[in-house]
This record gives C-alpha cells, structure tokens and sequence, in this order.
C-alpha cells in the first residue's frame, strides 16, 4: 500500500480557512438545517470606476465580499469583510421556495451568478466556473426535492 502523500502548506492553509468559513457558516443554521455547497463572490459597482483614478477608491469602498451558502432550506447570504471571511457583517435569507431562479453570467476571465430572489435581483461577481456551476446544479436539485418532486 503506498504512503499516504503530505500534503503541502498552501493546500493545508486552504483547507483550514475553508473549514473556518464552514464553520461561520454552521453557526448560523437552524436546527435540523444541512450545508450543501458554498461559494464565494462580490458586489461591486462597474468595473470602468476602478480604473478612473479618482474613482478607484470609492471602487474599492463600496465592494462587498459575499459567501453564498445554500442549504437543504434556504440559500444563505453573508457578507463578511474584505480581509476576513469569517468576520461576518451581514446575512440575508432566502428561502428555497421564494427564489425564481440562478444563473450563470460569463465574463472574460470570471464568471457572474445572479439570484433571483427576494431584495435582488443579486449579483456576485469575480467567481470561479468550477465552483459556480455544480452550485447552480445543487440548487436545483434542492429546490426541487423540496417542493415534492
């Protein structure tokens, strides 16, 4: 049987802060509430600000970082700040059965998902494909086991 392979730091250092921001996570479920998935996005005003110099500031202030967590109840919201993910600011609920719909929005070098639920229609950006479509995919799976079918 061959040795089970070390793993290096940097893999290590992203699983801890993964298992850190499970953890802000779980902290906010309601008894008998399960963690699905989880991604990472933000909110930002357009793009073109960030580079007009004088606007890259105000760019940079009034960008929101998001963790979207879905559940087998809901999908759930949180903002945390920009240098922490697991000091949370913020958290919206949406309940499974009040959102119309998610989707996938490609960019250049990220991708876009928008919910469509209630206070949105919500946009994250700066999202990696990977991690955006089986998310999507959960989501519908869920929502439909929960509506009966």
């Amino acid at each position: 049987m061959p040795a089970e392979k070390k793993k290096g730091i940097l893999t290590r250092m992203v699983e801890g802060a993964q298992a850190k921001v499970e953890e802000a996570i779980r902290a906010r479920l309601d008894e008998g509430e399960e963690l699905l998935d989880w991604t990472g996005g933000r909110t930002s005003p357009s793009e073109i600000f960030s580079v007009i110099p004088i606007l890259a500031t105000w760019h940079k202030l009034k960008t929101k970082h998001w963790i979207t967590a879905l559940t087998n109840r809901r999908v759930l919201l949180l903002r945390h700040q920009a240098l922490s993910t697991t000091s949370i600011v913020e958290a919206v609920s949406l309940p499974l059965n009040k959102i119309r719909g998610m989707q996938m929005h490609k960019g250049i070098l990220f991708v876009a998902l928008q919910i469509d639920g209630p206070g949105g229609p919500w946009l994250f950006r700066d999202m990696e494909k990977d991690s955006v479509e089986p998310f999507i995919a959960k989501f519908k799976a869920t929502r439909k086991a929960s509506a009966g079918g």
